[in-house]
């Protein structure tokens, strides 16, 4: 009896110990994919912002331009 009892404790131990480093690898990986995420949107808001600013910077030069012709025309 007190063979099984041992068996069945070394059984249960093993599991917990193995659902443990299972569930410790799982967060591992999704903490990972968590901070790669952030990344890529840090660096497509980064983008988006310089490509709004390059945007703006074209609108005024042509639209100093286009003033400037305007007014030479006229």
């Amino acid at each position: 009896m007190a063979n099984i009892k041992d068996s069945l404790s070394n059984v249960f131990t093993t599991l917990v110990n193995s659902s443990d480093k299972s569930i410790s690898d799982k967060s591992i990986s999704l903490d990972k994919n968590i901070e790669t995420k952030k990344e890529i949107l840090k660096n497509e808001n980064i983008m988006y912002r310089s490509g709004i600013r390059e945007f703006i910077k074209g609108t005024e030069a042509d639209t100093k331009e286009g003033l400037k012709k305007s007014f030479m025309e006229k």
